[in-house]
């Protein structure tokens, strides 16, 4: 799932909230149509202001009951509708996220890369885990082991989070970003949402894996063999315990 809020302006007597599904085919046909007429703007010689404002070229838009109405300078494209309704994706956005990475694409996708191979062999899976400054990025095979790459966070991370996704879906989504992503989720069976400055954000939705346990601390060694020899403790008076050797027995004669 992609999706991108833009800003319009709305006339005032316009007050009605509405949603209009747009065929496929017609939605590629509006980007081509679109990045042409932009890549023949702004004319040669012109200022850095001048190019910024001609990029920045206003979209008409006119809705009816079965059509649609795009308008961009001597381009007029309309589009009939299908009939249904869109799903409600924004059920599937949480408005909130606790945990949070931020780091470069470039880093994120060498690191994917590494491990992919690996995951292939473990239905794809490939495991991102955070904490502090650092994140993991692991796979394994029961008949090879475990391969990891690190990827260091533009800032700290407040929680410790942890998630899985699809090797190949993380590897589409990032083959053409570059700069900062960031990836937000709440628990590692929530979807993760990913996010670039000025592009549309892309919910994944994760693999569900058995996270790893924190280490446990080792238990203190004891004895080898208890039943050989016991210690009790020192008496109050400073004087040792006798100690009871293995063959004694506390039968009464």
């Amino acid at each position: 799932l992609a999706f991108m809020t833009l800003p319009c302006a709305i006339p005032h007597a316009y007050t009605e909230r509405t949603q209009r599904l747009i065929p496929r085919q017609a939605a590629a046909l509006l980007e081509r149509l679109w990045r042409r007429w932009a890549e023949g703007a702004p004319p040669a010689g012109t200022g850095p202001l001048v190019a910024s404002l001609a990029r920045r070229r206003p979209l008409r838009l006119r809705i009816g009951k079965n059509l649609l109405e795009f308008a961009f300078g001597k381009i007029t494209v309309t589009v009939r509708l299908p009939e249904g309704a869109f799903p409600n994706y924004a059920q599937l956005v949480p408005a909130e996220n606790a945990h949070r990475a931020e780091f470069f694409a470039e880093d994120m996708r060498s690191a994917v890369r590494l491990v992919a191979p690996l995951a292939q062999d473990a239905s794809g899976i490939v495991r991102l885990a955070w904490s502090g400054t650092t994140m993991t990025v692991r796979a394994r095979s029961d008949a090879v082991g475990e391969v990891e790459g690190r990827v260091e966070l533009r800032k700290p991370s407040d929680t410790v989070g942890a998630i899985a996704f699809n090797a190949k879906y993380l590897l589409e989504y990032l083959e053409d970003k570059s700069g900062p992503v960031l990836l937000e989720t709440n628990s590692p069976n929530a979807p993760g949402v990913w996010s670039v400055t000025g592009q549309p954000k892309v919910v994944l939705m994760p693999m569900f894996v058995q996270q790893d346990a924190p280490p446990v601390p080792s238990p203190a060694a004891s004895p080898a063999n208890d039943d050989v020899t016991q210690a009790s403790e020192e008496s109050e008076n400073g004087e040792s315990a006798t100690l009871r050797e293995e063959g004694e027995s506390e039968i009464p004669e």
